[in-house]
């Protein structure tokens, strides 16, 4: 310890021990500084003495203690709010059902074993009755959906509707100038075999002197199923005359388009558009004997498939553009005994004939001319022969070239090295 606290300390003691009413108080002083406590110490309690007269020492001068001053301290405190006790909430147990109680099914004796019987004649008999009673189920055809069947002469304009479909033309349907027949998207139309023909020729589903407007969409064609006849005859027709056919599919007939006769009286008039339609299994060429007024014949977007071709002749616009001409019918044949079968004939008239695909073997165009002079203009540019070969190509065309009485060479070139993005 060190000796500047001893006095303080045993003046602390003796005032401590006077406060306990002790009466005398005995310290020693031990070495090494410590105080020890003594097993006999006695304290005799000593009586303080008070000098009532004290006795002012010469130049001695008595100095009169300050009276404390009491400092007050302030002191702030801060009292915030106990914190809000939130239980953790505890996830509720997971009532798990007790499971149904399912009885024990009945145990059913295994049947007595019946010996086969012996096989006689008259089983064998029976059991050959039963299997053909059986295979004659089994074969019987689905029932055809009904049909709305249709015939004869449209007086009014009409709309032929999916909700009818399919329809069933069971004689020639006649449509007189200025009258309209509208076909709806999805609607299939069929037709007995051998319909009323107009001259000499196979029977016509359609004889048109007025409109027919058949217009379907990719996932909606508007199907056509000749079933051997003629489609669409425009015999004797007026200019007024229009057929407009767009996303269809004309299938299992003769001829899309038959002429008929050799005379004048026989011509067609008016307008034909056939655009993004399949045609497939037309045996004969879509013969086209326009009158002279110069009209439309637009044939534009269709894929050929096992079919005939078109022959034109006439002085209209002919437009033949963008066609896929896939492979011919095996059951071609011209009634005149001309040659066959080219997928284009051209006999009169100017024809633009461009961006188109022929894509088989054999005779592709050819000119078949009945009057020279209207050729003068035609030429077949920017095709697509399937091949880049310039003889090959020049093999699947019948010109000049090939025989003096054709009239004209048809130039070919520039062609086109693949098919056009816009053909199909």
């Amino acid at each position: 310890m060190d000796k500047k606290f001893i006095p303080i300390l045993i003046f602390s003691t003796i005032l401590t021990l006077a406060l306990l009413g002790c009466e005398k108080i005995s310290i020693e002083l031990v070495p090494n500084n410590s105080i020890v406590n003594k097993p006999d110490l006695k304290i005799e309690k000593v009586e303080p003495t008070v000098d009532t007269n004290p006795t002012v020492e010469p130049n001695q001068t008595v100095k009169k203690l300050a009276t404390p001053i009491p400092t007050i301290v302030h002191t702030a405190i801060k009292s915030e709010p106990l914190p809000t006790y939130t239980p953790t909430p505890q996830p509720k147990p997971t009532y798990t059902p007790v499971p149904t109680y399912t009885p024990v099914p009945t145990l059913t004796p295994v049947p007595t074993l019946t010996p086969v019987p012996t096989l006689t004649s008259h089983t064998i008999t029976n059991i050959v009755e039963v299997v053909e009673v059986i295979v004659d189920t089994i074969l019987s055809p689905t029932p055809t959906p009904s049909h709305t069947l249709v015939s004869g002469t449209i007086n009014s304009d009409r709309v032929w509707t999916l909700s009818q479909s399919p329809y069933l033309i069971t004689d020639t349907i006649f449509i007189p100038a200025d009258t309209t027949l509208t076909i709806e998207k999805g609607v299939v139309i069929n037709a007995n075999k051998n319909l009323t023909p107009t001259t000499n020729e196979s029977g016509n589903c359609f004889k048109i002197h007025g409109t027919l407007i058949a217009e379907g969409s990719i996932f909606s064609p508007i199907v056509f199923d000749a079933n051997g006849n003629n489609l669409f005859a425009p015999d004797n027709s007026k200019h007024s005359m229009l057929v407009r056919l767009n996303q269809t599919h004309l299938k299992n007939g003769r001829s899309i388009w038959p002429a008929y006769g050799i005379t004048d009286d026989y011509w067609q008039d008016g307008t034909l558009i056939l655009q993004n339609s399949m045609i497939t299994n037309m045996t004969h060429p879509a013969l086209l004997y326009w009158s002279p007024t110069k009209t439309d014949f637009i044939v534009s977007k269709n894929v050929f498939t096992d079919s005939a071709g078109i022959t034109i002749n006439g002085r209209g616009g002919f437009s033949i553009t963008n066609n896929k001409f896939v492979s011919k019918s095996s059951m071609l044949s011209y009634t005149d005994g001309s040659e066959c079968c080219p997928w284009i004939e051209i006999r009169s008239g100017y024809a633009l004939i461009e961006l188109n695909s022929f894509l088989d073997e054999g005779i592709a165009i050819q000119v078949k001319s009945l009057y020279s002079s209207s050729l003068s203009r035609l030429n077949i540019p920017n095709n697509f022969w399937g091949t880049l070969d310039r003889n090959v190509i020049s093999s699947k065309i019948l010109d000049y070239t090939d025989d003096l009485n054709r009239s004209i060479t048809l130039n070919f070139e520039p062609f086109l090295e693949a098919p056009y993005f816009d053909t199909p």
